[in-house]
């Protein structure tokens, strides 16, 4: 096949890998399409952890001519895996299919996979292409890479702003600097995230519920982060939706552990869980954090607040991935609050960068994406 035919079906792998979207944490999400004479002859993906591998999904119930397995040619957005987990290793589905040739998106990030795969079925004598939309196909388990390269959890933050970076305007009005289409994709990136972490201050001015819509239908609900070190939401627990509605149990309210204990009491009484942290350093304890996230097997925190807390998590070096959305409007008011602040940049090269940004345009706003480069030491 041409190159161009490779890139034709591995975008429709990247769309079959799509159908699980969020739904195959702590696993990667994967799509496979076995194609023969430009007709597809199988295909599957993975639908969650514990389920078939997409692999396994597109082969498992079919049998092939000689002509499909010398012809043949399987696509896969992630390299197929080469271990027992809880489903046996995909390069056993392949190679007992006698599968001629293998096109790869995306190399496994997992050291017990990471090439192993390849090479298992190279020495069997299966032809291997590697490296088809590769950046898409990675694009695909942001969370998941991370984990695999860091052992640590993503921590992604999101912001819609003007032109000129305000989040607000200066009375503190938000609703709607973003339109519709924006506010959608918001959307699907809190479905692709096991958990959604906002502020004190934003659960008082907004009063969210964080659950994943779709038509004003509630699809599903998150687990629900709100960072109040001072308890400041204490006195209005009655009326935040957080604390009040049927998903109260999927709240996790992280505060400092040197809180009294009655008044920490009242957030339990709602029946939603207390994180406490110690912040007798001042600063907010990232590391700490991280580990409760472990713990949990919440693998991925997509951060929804204000500028407070994109302050606390920026200075504690402990963003990972932002999602910026701007929309053509400029406020034009120095007293309207900024996306974020607090850091003291001398000169330009000091700023943090974006790796690897992706630009996405829905209706008349923007969105740049990418991973977080560390802040330059001074």
């Amino acid at each position: 096949m041409e190159p161009k035919d490779h890139e034709r079906w591995m975008r429709y792998a990247i769309a079959l890998a799509k159908k699980a979207w969020g739904d195959t944490h702590p696993n990667p999400m994967v799509g496979a399409v076995l194609v023969h004479n430009g007709k597809t002859v199988a295909e599957g993906f993975h639908a969650k952890a514990g389920e078939l591998h997409a692999e396994r999904a597109a082969l498992q119930s079919i049998e092939l001519s000689k002509n499909e397995q010398k012809e043949g040619v399987l696509y896969v957005t992630l390299e197929p895996c080469c271990t027992h987990g809880r489903t046996p290793p995909c390069v056993e589905i392949i190679l007992e299919k006698k599968i001629a040739h293998v096109v790869v998106g995306a190399i496994d990030p997992n050291p017990k996979h990471q090439g192993k795969g390849i090479e298992i079925l190279e020495t069997a004598g299966v032809k291997v292409t590697q490296g088809i939309l590769e950046k898409e196909c990675e694009d695909l388990n942001l969370i998941f890479t991370h984990r695999m390269k860091t052992g640590l959890p993503l921590i992604a933050l999101k912001s819609a702003t003007t032109l000129d970076g305000k989040i607000a305007t200066s009375s503190g009005k938000s609703k709607w600097i973003t339109g519709s289409k924006a506010r959608q994709n918001v959307m699907r990136w809190r479905k692709y995230f096991p958990a959604i972490g906002i502020g004190a201050g934003t659960a008082l001015a907004d009063n969210p519920s964080l659950t994943v819509r779709e038509n004003e239908d509630t699809l599903q609900c998150p687990v629900r982060f709100v960072f109040d070190r001072k308890l400041i939401t204490q006195n209005h627990i009655p009326e935040l939706n957080l604390f009040q509605d049927q998903w109260t149990q999927q709240t996790i309210l992280v505060t400092d552990k040197a809180n009294p204990k009655d008044e920490i009491r009242r957030y339990w009484d709602t029946g939603c869980e207390v994180l406490t942290l110690d912040f007798a350093r001042g600063a907010f304890p990232a590391e700490e954090f991280k580990k409760a996230l472990d713990k949990l097997e919440l693998f991925g925190v997509y951060l929804e607040g204000g500028a407070g807390l994109a302050e606390t998590f920026l200075k504690a070096d402990s963003i990972d991935y932002l999602f910026l959305y701007q929309a053509p409007k400029i406020f034009a008011d120095a007293r309207a609050p900024s996306f974020v602040s607090g850091l003291t940049p001398k000169n330009p090269s000091d700023a943090i960068h974006l790796q690897n940004p992706t630009y996405e345009q829905f209706g008349d706003d923007f969105l740049t994406r990418g991973w977080v480069g560390k802040r330059p030491s001074r």
